[in-house]
């Protein structure tokens, strides 16, 4: 009768060799066992499995039979771990090795994968572990539905708990919107200010041009005369054009400033209607005008050809089935 201790030998030189010196090393150059390394890796987890296992339980018949298998595989790990560039064609020999190494790799599993699961089974005492695992399920089943009672009293408090909060999270988001408005518009109110006095030195340096154009007359005819006149046309054109740019730009921030001052208006009256009144459908309606207030077109008189946005806003179209 085959003796189970006679495994425990040849499991355990596989320990001797590190497998990762047997895919690739330094005195191997250019030539690997990339190629084996599944079957490699394959050969040492199966390995370890058996050793962790109660093989004593096996018959004699299933010990001989993994003996044997466990001794081809490990003819090839030998010949893997003593692999040299000496041996006549490296390449074949390699190939040769990797081969075989796949050929007793399948035959180890083969030999060996009806009886892992059997011994698995035999040292983890799995009817025990089963009433275990019946026990601990009902318990909890039992703390599930404790909670569920404990979630369903509990739940009245947690919906005011979460509408306060959304309250908070709201009035929060309105209040610093609106002094980002207001801190816009006062930063334009700056720059508008400042394309003032740009375009009012424009305008002076223009009107002080033309005056010295107009005062200085010198006496000249022909072409010295049409070139003296063009050149000063050119400067005052330029000039000009300066001083509408600047007023250009003048106009364009006292607008932003405009309609961000609107904006935070509008957020503000938001705010005190909402703290005002606890009708929802005051707040709805509130919320829907201010929504228009803030993503509709202001008209503020600066720009020229402002189109007036009579149209529903794409932004207002989308918020208003929710606040219905």
């Amino acid at each position: 009768m085959a003796d189970a201790s006679q495994l425990e030998p040849k499991l355990s030189r596989f320990g001797a060799v590190d497998k990762r010196l047997l895919i690739q090393r330094t005195e191997w150059g250019s030539i690997d066992f990339s190629a084996a390394a599944g079957d490699v890796d394959s050969i040492y987890e199966i390995v370890s499995i058996l050793r962790d296992l109660p093989l004593s339980r096996l018959p004699s018949n299933a010990i001989t039979d993994i003996a044997n298998v466990l001794d081809q595989v490990w003819v090839w790990i030998e010949r893997n771990n003593n692999f040299s560039l000496g041996e006549g064609s490296p390449a074949d020999a390699r190939n040769n090795i990797v081969n075989n190494l796949a050929a007793v790799q399948q035959q180890l599993y083969v030999t060996t994968h009806q009886w892992i699961p059997f011994l698995a089974y035999l040292k983890g005492d799995i009817p025990a572990q089963l009433g275990q695992i019946t026990t601990s399920v009902s318990q909890a089943g039992q703390a599930k539905g404790d909670f569920d009672k404990y979630l369903t009293d509990q739940r009245g408090e947690l919906d005011r708990i979460i509408q306060a909060t959304r309250e908070a999270s709201a009035e929060a988001g309105v209040g610093q919107f609106t002094q980002d408005f207001a801190n816009e518009a006062e930063s334009r109110e700056t720059d508008a200010g400042t394309w003032l006095t740009r375009s009012t030195w424009a305008a002076v340096t223009t009107l002080v041009a033309a005056t010295a154009f107009f005062l200085f007359r010198p006496d000249l005819n022909g072409a010295a005369l049409v070139q003296y006149t063009t050149s000063k046309l050119v400067i005052l054109a330029m000039l000009i054009a300066i001083t509408a740019w600047c007023a250009g730009n003048y106009k364009a921030n006292k607008h932003q400033a405009a309609v961000s001052r609107h904006k935070a208006h509008a957020l503000k009256t938001f705010q005190a209607f909402v703290q005002a009144s606890d009708n929802p459908a005051i707040k709805d309606a509130v919320l829907l005008e201010t929504t228009r207030s803030i993503f509709t077109h202001a008209q503020t008189g600066f720009l020229k050809g402002e189109a007036s946005s009579e149209g529903p806003s794409r932004i207002l179209e989308v918020i208003k089935p929710s606040a219905e």
